[in-house]
């Protein structure tokens, strides 16, 4: 009889149930260790920060972001603040491009339509299938892309809307926010197929899939999130959108996506949870229904987020026609590790 598991509160490694009772959640592994104590000194330098920042000692320099003694800002600001380039850190490999008009003009509006623009929304757009409430692709292709799509059937309303403010949001605010219903979203009357092939048998595929969609309570929330006002352009542009949509990955792509003739500029692949978590099918197996939908459209994304949990080595892409660009580590409550790769061009 198997043993039953569960999965490490910090690394996502599956673990025997005992084990997570006798550690607390977490796995022995020295790696693991060293990560979570790294985690706890950051914390503790973080507490000190914020102790500096609320009694004066310490301010964010409104230009390059960086905490500085209040004493020494006025030279920071005049002899080296002015001297460091203010581009976002990933702009280079993630080519940034002007924010879209529609964004602004919507931001400028002060109001949201009562139909979402979801030729607008879906235009080079991040899609972000078993998303969780992860957010790493705002943090890494904030400026190359203006609009998030991320799908989850694991993620309820209530716990969104707990959690809506994420960690890495922390430097933009919403300025407007609605609920989205089914109609706005894909055509009355409109289903998505069921697959005909299940990739992940030894996982029971069809059955997760099933159970899956049973749990799930379809939602929507639509939000323009706006940078603070003492952020700069090294944190990301001024304004993006992001969509949030509990329901499953393939339905959704077919929905939004091919039923619009669109494809993702960006799309992200963190931890899809395809061996012991919840997710029914392989996002990165080629042959698998997600990739098999995002290939039969009329071009691939420009760019692909592939990762998971803690700190590991770069991989090789699963897709063919992309070259790796650079691996890069967020930090959410918890690291990953994400490689970044871009669809080589035809010459």
């Amino acid at each position: 009889m198997t043993e039953a598991k569960t999965t490490c509160k910090a690394c996502g490694a599956a673990i025997l149930v005992a084990t997570a009772q006798t550690t607390g959640g977490y796995c022995r592994s020295g790696r693991c260790k060293e990560d979570r104590r790294r985690q706890s000194r950051r914390d503790k330098q973080r507490a000190v920060v914020e102790t500096l920042m609320k009694s004066g000692e310490l301010q964010l320099c409104p230009q390059c972001d960086k905490m500085v003694r209040s004493s020494r800002l006025v030279q920071h600001i005049g002899e080296k603040c002015e001297m460091r380039p203010r581009l976002h850190p990933y702009a280079s490999d993630l080519p940034h491009v002007p924010i879209p008009q529609w964004l602004v003009r919507l931001a400028d509006t002060g109001a949201l339509p009562p139909s979402i623009p979801l030729d607008d929304v879906l235009h080079e757009s991040c899609f972000y299938p078993s998303s969780g409430l992860d957010s790493s692709p705002v943090l890494l292709a904030n400026g190359c892309v203006h609009s998030f799509v991320y799908v989850d059937y694991g993620t309820s309303r209530e716990d969104f809307m707990r959690a809506v403010s994420f960690t890495g949001f922390s430097p933009y605010r919403p300025v407007l926010h609605r609920d989205v219903q089914i109609h706005e979203i894909v055509p009355d009357g409109w289903t998505a197929q069921l697959p005909r092939r299940f990739d992940n048998p030894g996982f029971n595929g069809h059955q997760r899939l099933i159970d899956a969609q049973q749990r799930c309570r379809p939602f929507g929330h639509w939000s323009i999130w706006e940078r603070r006002e003492k952020r700069g352009e090294l944190i990301g542009p001024r304004l993006f959108s992001f969509l949030f949509l509990g329901g499953e990955a393939l339905e959704s792509y077919e929905g939004l996506y091919r039923c619009n003739g669109v494809t993702p500029k960006v799309m992200a692949m963190i931890q899809p949870g395809h061996a012991c978590g919840d997710n029914w099918t392989n996002f990165y197996d080629p042959d698998a229904p997600l990739w098999q939908a995002v290939s039969a459209g009329a071009t691939l994304p420009d760019y692909l987020l592939v990762g998971g949990y803690g700190r590991r080595d770069s991989e090789a892409c699963p897709f063919d026609g992309y070259a790796p660009v650079r691996k890069t580590t967020t930090y959410d409550g918890q690291p990953r590790t994400i490689d970044i790769f871009a669809r080589k061009r035809v010459t």
